[in-house]
């Protein structure tokens, strides 16, 4: 009975999930932009001309791999310990460095369809958690349904989609025979299945293509909970969406402070640096052990646990971008401390420490992050200054010419010379030199950093030159020498400050740059200037902002309700 009613479900959900996409522009199109008006897939940022606030409609984007596993947990009331029901699923779209899920592909919906099944199982094993009731009749079906649909589809259901939902459970019994759970199960898995679970699905209301509208109570609270959790809504802001306690900005930023005061969001900021960063690998990072015969996986986990405290300590104990990018602290146990030679007595677990002023200044010299942006055998003056250029300053570099020689010597292949020495010769080529002038300068004066972030003064016995250039930026352009000089010069730029805002803005609002961005951006970047660089007043009034609270009608739009 359980395998032919999935044979006759499946295809339809399968259908619907991949239509989904396709009819609201998940799979192709624009991000942030109007396929009517010619916008380009790509852009690099707003246009010159003065600034203009316009709405812009959102891609369909169904939950992340991390979005999915942080809602299944919640919905289903699951031990978060348990291995990730995500963890088969193909990678997820990237949109300006963040995960988004645009496409689907045959291989996710099967993915998909696996998790379900496996879910719905899980979830029977304690049905008192989400079972409202113990009579196992058709009345405590529909208390079920009426319940667990609002939570699934995260906003009340439609008379169809009760419906179905039950027609799903009576399916399960028909022959009168069937287990009451196995009919719950069914539901659980037709739910999960469902393109209004799958996707952040919009409400539209019966608007124009092409017109602005507000988003409000469900949609918005969905949307407040997946940038600031991660996850979907909890019972407090489904009643503010229930009882219309979203709709002004000040009933928005109540309701932001109360969430930012929950530890999901502390999961969220961490998942935001290390989104932006690239450093969610930084604990399976390897060396050649023939350089650094010292380095094993353990100081690899270590490095990643160690990036992890920073992180949340700056933005949680101190909470300001100053905290972020000037503290002086690391965390480290006793085998970090011996390794990169910092004193004091430590145990086995990591605990602040004050490193030297002199040699450490904030994010941009913390070892891990050093190390992440090292090579195999060296250090990587290349990459760092690119990450310096593109995730600092938000400075985007073009693609190397095609016949550029990529092919830098290697340490035991020209023992006699520095890494700077063996990368400014590659990089002086004429092919090299126009985005190189840019890079160069910026990664030179990390060189007193290994390919592990440890400091050094001299390399092969040879002393490391690491003054640099700061060039191209508003305010902050001059020489160093280096990384703590770098650092203090990057982090107070104005460019800095304002791509830190804007890579906050990209988070939250899940699409690509649009011209219509280029005032709220200012506005976002005056008022964190005034605020002295504070994180958690820069994330309410990103959800206060109009950019956040509305959005432009697709010109294909599906109505979020109707038949599973």
């Amino acid at each position: 009975m359980r395998t032919s009613l999935l044979l006759r479900l499946r295809p339809r959900l399968v259908e619907l999930t991949l239509a989904a996409s396709v009819a609201l522009g998940g799979c192709t199109g624009v991000l942030g932009a109007d396929p009517a008006a010619g916008d380009d897939v790509a852009s690099d940022g707003p246009a010159d001309g003065p600034a203009a606030c316009e709405a812009s409609p959102l891609p369909l984007a169904h939950l992340t791999r991390d979005q999915y596993d942080r809602t299944v947990v919640d919905l289903l009331a699951l031990d978060p310990d348990e291995p990730r029901p995500s963890s088969g699923f193909p990678a997820d779209d990237a949109v300006e460095g963040f995960p988004l899920g645009l496409t689907v592909s045959p291989l996710l919906v099967e993915k998909l369809q696996g998790a379900a099944e496996a879910l719905a199982a899980r979830a029977l094993e304690h049905p008192e958690r989400i079972v409202p009731c113990a009579t196992e009749d058709d009345a405590c079906a529909r208390a079920f349904v009426q319940a667990f649909g609002a939570r699934a589809f995260r906003r009340p259901l439609t008379a169809a989609e009760e419906t179905a939902l039950l027609d799903v459970y009576r399916a399960a019994r028909e022959d009168g025979a069937r287990p009451f759970l196995e009919g719950v199960g069914l539901v659980i898995e037709a739910a999960l299945s469902s393109p209004q679970f799958l996707y952040h699905w919009p409400d539209d209301g019966g608007a124009a293509p092409g017109s602005v509208i507000a988003i409000v109570d469900h949609e918005l609270a969905s949307r407040l909970s997946y940038f600031l959790w991660g996850t979907m809504p909890d019972d407090a802001l489904f009643a503010s969406a229930a009882e219309g306690r979203l709709r002004t900005p000040e009933d928005i930023e109540v309701e932001a402070r109360r969430m930012l005061e929950d530890p999901r969001a502390r999961a969220t900021t961490a998942a935001f640096f290390r989104e932006l960063l690239g450093v969610g690998d930084v604990g399976s990072i390897n060396r050649d052990p023939e350089v650094f015969p010292e380095f094993d996986a353990a100081l690899a986990r270590d490095l990643q646990a160690s990036l992890e405290a920073f992180l949340d300590d700056a933005v949680w104990s101190g909470g300001t971008y100053d905290d972020l990018f000037t503290s002086r602290r690391a965390f480290m146990n006793a085998r970090l401390a011996s390794f990169y030679g910092v004193g004091g007595e430590l145990g086995d677990e990591l605990s602040p420490v004050e490193l030297d002023a002199s040699t450490r200044m904030g994010l941009l010299t913390q070892p891990a992050l050093l190390a992440k942006l090292g090579k195999f055998d060296q250090s990587d003056p290349i990459r760092r200054g690119v990450f310096l250029r593109e995730k600092i300053l938000c400075q985007e570099l073009g693609e190397p010419p095609p016949d550029v020689e990529f092919n830098v010597p290697t340490p035991a292949a020209e023992p006699a010379r520095t890494t700077r020495e063996r990368f400014a010769a590659h990089t002086s080529q004429p092919g090299c030199q126009g985005c190189h002038q840019f890079i160069d300068p910026l990664g030179f004066a990390l060189e007193t950093y290994d390919a592990l972030g440890r400091y050094r003064a001299t390399e092969n016995g040879m002393p490391i030159d690491a003054t640099g250039e700061v060039v191209g930026t508003d305010g902050a352009d001059g020489e160093v020498d280096g990384g703590v000089e770098l650092a203090e010069r990057l982090v107070s730029s104005v460019d800095a400050r304002a791509c830190f805002v804007e890579h906050w803005f990209r988070y939250a609002v899940r699409r690509g740059a649009s011209e219509g961005d280029a005032c709220e951006l200012e506005s976002l970047g005056d008022a964190f200037e005034e605020e002295g660089g504070d994180i958690h007043a820069l994330l309410v009034r990103i959800v206060k902002s109009e950019a956040f609270r509305s959005r432009r009608v697709a010109e294909v739009a599906g109505d979020g309700g109707g038949e599973l």
